[in-house]
């Protein structure tokens, strides 16, 4: 299953990213007896928000795309009444499931041929040495594309590269914002993109992907809170 949870923390802002991180991954990359340590998986099964409001309650959104990681969520707020984040100890709620797929279910999804995608937390996207706050499509589902390789056990999505190559972005509103993270400044978008597709069978490849893009997120940083995205049909 794919899952979002909203974790309860009695927090007080502002948090670091790497604080949170540094925190909060370890519910899921720590090794036990039954389960092997996560730590060096190039591809984490999971994404953790930056404080957000939920229904009157600071906390956080994490995103699990394998049913270990739930596990792993579940059962550290369950036995780990609190964490440090810098300077605070901090108690955890039990999480509450705020909304679930699964990976069939998006394979199954209807083709869309246009999308929104709003970048709600600031997203960069870094190749080699290089960053950049320009979202490209292919960009934008390199994340997803990689999160559905590893974890949905379904054939590739994006086996042809053309797939990519026929998509446009159609609308832009965005603003170039500073990244900042562990003493280095990089550039992040905010705003929203409309991505649009006008080969039927780039639009069946894709679409899958962009309904994962909420729960994995895209860009880089994606477990530090950055790339977190809302997609919705473009009008």
């Amino acid at each position: 299953m794919i899952e979002s949870w909203f974790v309860p923390l009695d927090v007080r802002l502002p948090v670091r990213p790497e604080h949170l991180h540094a925190a909060l991954s370890r519910w899921f990359d720590v090794g036990t007896d039954d389960l092997p340590d996560r730590h060096r998986d190039l591809t984490k099964p999971y994404t953790i928000s930056p404080p957000t409001d939920h229904d009157g309650r600071l906390g956080v959104m994490v995103s699990t795309l394998t049913d270990e990681a739930a596990w792993r969520l579940r059962t550290a707020t369950a036995s780990h009444r609190a964490v440090r984040l810098g300077r605070q100890q901090v108690r955890v709620g039990r999480p509450v499931r705020v909304e679930s797929t699964s990976w069939a279910a998006l394979s199954r999804l209807r083709p869309r041929f246009s999308w929104v995608v709003e970048f709600l937390t600031p997203t960069t996207f870094r190749s080699g040495q290089r960053a950049s706050p320009f979202p490209a499509p292919a960009a934008m589902l390199r994340g997803p594309s990689v999160c559905w390789d590893a974890f949905s056990g379904l054939p590739p999505r994006l086996g042809d590269r053309h797939h990519v190559r026929d998509l446009w972005v159609s609308d832009v509103d965005l603003q170039t914002v500073r990244l900042e993270l562990r003493g280095i400044s990089w550039p992040a978008a905010l705003g929203h993109v409309e991505v649009r597709a006008d080969d039927p069978a780039a639009a069946a490849a894709v679409t899958p992907l962009f309904a994962l893009a909420p729960y994995c997120g895209v860009g880089s940083f994606r477990g530090k809170g950055f790339g977190v995205v809302r997609v919705r049909p473009a009008g």
